[in-house]
């Protein structure tokens, strides 16, 4: 991110058949977002065509579809971000780990 960075807080999210993300910007103890994919049921070939949806800062729409390994790294209070509904018969889980630049002086919560 071309400065220094520490580690604020992390977590791990299983979504079940019928889930999305409300499009929303993170919290201030998330400036710095990755999110990585650690399955998908069913498996998929490659990308697991459920992509994290991003609303860039001139209102163009880009999305990252990951496959299982594959990981973003993108500004979680900067960009709005959301996902689709998942289908019924799916299921997607992923680590989320968060940042904040090395002089931040907010809660690490």
């Amino acid at each position: 991110v071309g400065r220094p960075v520490v580690p604020s807080f992390s977590f791990f999210f299983s979504y079940v058949g019928g889930a999305e993300l409300a499009p929303h910007r993170d919290r201030p103890q998330a400036e710095f977002s990755i999110s990585l994919q650690i399955d998908y049921a069913p498996e998929p070939a490659a990308q697991t065509g459920w992509p994290l949806c991003f609303t860039l800062e001139d209102d163009r729409p880009a999305a990252a579809d990951l496959a299982i390994g594959d990981a973003v790294l993108y500004h979680g209070r900067e960009l709005l971000h959301h996902r689709t509904r998942l289908p019924d018969t799916h299921q997607s889980s992923h680590l989320i780990l968060e940042y904040v630049p090395g002089d931040f002086a907010g809660l690490l919560i």
